[in-house]
């Protein structure tokens, strides 16, 4: 996909393990398929479970399908605690995020909900599929 070569340039690797989507870039970090959403025509709250596949230093929102309005964010770890960073972006079809940072040292995800409102209800369902950086 060219959003994705756009964002780390040429992927040095690309494997599906099972359910799970990995891909290396060139400056090193492992970047893995935490889970995707498909979104309604309207404004909603949805959330991607991670499944506690491990630590993470970063996550990544990407957008396909249709245009999309995030309002909030919040990713939910492991230990009981949260993280709301700050982000109010438009998605253009095959758009995406800034890499986020997450606080602290790497850390288990184990949910990232997000809240937003599909902007055009005739290019169909908004697809969201966030990553996380090993």
């Amino acid at each position: 996909m060219k959003r994705w070569t756009a964002l780390v340039g040429a992927i040095s690797l690309l494997s599906v393990t099972g359910c799970r989507v990995v891909a290396v870039g060139p400056h090193g970090g492992r970047w893995e398929l935490l889970g995707s959403r498909l979104v309604e025509f309207h404004a909603d709250h949805d959330a991607v479970l991670a499944g506690l596949q491990g630590s993470y230093r970063a996550i990544r929102i990407d957008v396909d399908r249709a245009p999309l309005e995030m309002y909030d964010i919040k990713v939910n770890f492991a230990n009981g605690e949260s993280y709301s960073p700050d982000i109010r972006h438009h998605f253009r079809e095959g758009g995406w995020s800034r890499i986020i940072d997450l606080p602290g040292l790497k850390r288990v995800i184990k949910s990232v909900e997000f809240w937003y409102k599909t902007t055009h209800r005739g290019e169909g369902r908004a697809k969201v599929d966030v990553w996380g950086l090993h």
